[in-house]
């Protein structure tokens, strides 16, 4: 799984990209407003994506329990 940090106009851009190769399903995406949430659902549904702060305690407890073994921050 890759997780991507993101909602900003680049993470758009990235999603967008993405989509092309059909590798949605393997990504997780995590963002700050809702607002954001919508823009990347629009792009791609199949994109899981989560609203909300994470300290770091809950960073390594989502990089274990989503099996994470890429990120990428576009934040």
């Amino acid at each position: 799984m890759i997780w991507v940090i993101g909602g900003t106009s680049e993470s758009i851009e990235f999603f967008k990209h993405v989509k092309s190769y059909g590798i949605s399903k393997e990504i997780v995406a995590t963002v700050i407003s809702e607002y954001s949430k919508e823009l990347i659902k629009e792009i791609d549904s199949d994109i899981e994506v989560f609203v909300g702060r994470l300290d770091s305690n809950e960073m390594e407890s989502f990089l274990l329990k989503k099996k994470i073994k890429k990120v990428i921050d576009l934040s």
